[in-house]
C-alpha cells in the first residue's frame, strides 16, 4: 500500500508539471499566430493588388492617382479577411456577410509622373468589432531640430523623433497611439514610425520618419463617428510595382 501511495504521487507531481507546462504553449502558440497574422493579410492585400489594379490606378472610382500618397481601398472592393484565407463570399452579398475582424487598406501614390512606377502601403488591421470601420486620418505637422532645437514650420525635420500637431483630429489625438505615422506628401513619401506616446499636440515616434514630411497620416477605428482608442494596425508593408496596364 505505502509503495502504491508513493507512485500515485510521484505521478501527480509529474502530471501538475506537465499540466503546467500548457498554459505556456498556448501563450507561445497565440503569441506565434500574431507574428505571421499581419505580414500573412498584407501579402493577400499586395496579390489582390497585383491581379486586380491597372495603370493608370484610380482613387476611389474616379480620380488618378498622382503624387500625394492616397487611400485607394474602395477600388478594390470589401477589404475584409477571414484568416488566414481570403474571404469565401465572392459574390455580392448582404453586408453582414462581409465583415470581419481582420482586414487590410490599400494605400498608394504614383513615383514618378507619366510613368508606370507606383508606391504601394499596405496596412492590416484587427477591428474590436464587426461593425467597426478602419479609415485615415490626415495631420498637418512640425517639429524641432533634435540638435540645435531650430523648429522646421511645417515639416519634419530629419531627426526628429517626436512632432507637434498643427491641425486634425480635434479632441482625438490622444486616442492614435500604437498608430503608423506615415509620411504621405513628399517625394519619398511612405516612410513611416509608429506611435509610441500622445501629450497634448506633442507625438512621441519610435523612430524618425525622414524630412520634408509636412503631412502625416494615421489609421484610426471608428464606432460611427466616434474613434477608438488605440490603433487596430497589426503590420505596414511597403513596395514598389509597375501594375497592369
Amino acid at each position: 500500500m505505502m509503495e502504491l501511495m508513493f507512485a500515485i504521487g510521484i505521478f501527480a507531481v509529474g502530471m501538475s508539471l506537465i499540466a503546467g507546462l500548457f498554459p505556456a504553449a498556448i501563450k507561445e502558440s497565440e503569441n506565434t499566430v500574431k507574428d505571421y497574422e499581419g505580414p500573412t493579410i498584407c501579402e493577400n492585400g499586395l496579390a489582390i493588388v497585383k491581379a486586380k489594379a491597372r495603370h493608370p490606378m484610380q482613387s476611389g472610382f474616379s480620380s488618378p492617382v498622382q503624387s500625394t500618397i492616397v487611400d485607394c481601398s474602395s477600388q478594390f472592393g470589401p477589404c475584409d479577411l477571414q484568416y488566414p484565407s481570403i474571404s469565401s463570399v465572392l459574390a455580392p452579398a448582404p453586408s453582414i456577410q462581409r465583415q470581419f475582424l481582420k482586414g487590410y487598406m490599400i494605400l498608394a501614390k504614383l513615383w514618378a509622373a507619366g510613368r508606370n512606377d507606383y508606391q504601394i502601403v499596405i496596412v492590416a488591421y484587427k477591428k474590436r468589432n464587426v461593425l467597426y470601420t478602419v479609415g485615415t486620418e490626415a495631420l498637418t505637422v512640425s517639429s524641432v531640430d533634435p540638435a540645435d532645437t531650430g523648429t522646421t514650420l511645417n515639416y519634419l525635420h530629419e531627426d526628429a523623433t517626436e512632432f507637434t500637431i498643427t491641425g486634425g483630429l480635434v479632441g482625438d489625438r490622444d486616442k492614435i497611439v500604437g498608430s503608423p505615422a506615415i509620411d504621405y506628401t513628399s517625394v519619398g513619401s511612405g516612410r513611416y514610425a509608429t506611435i509610441i506616446a500622445v501629450s497634448g499636440d506633442t507625438v512621441y515616434l519610435d523612430r524618425p520618419i525622414g524630412e520634408n514630411a509636412n503631412g502625416v497620416m494615421v489609421i484610426v477605428e471608428r464606432d460611427g463617428t466616434t474613434i477608438q482608442d488605440g490603433s487596430p494596425v497589426t503590420q505596414v508593408m511597403m513596395t514598389r510595382t509597375a501594375l497592369r496596364e
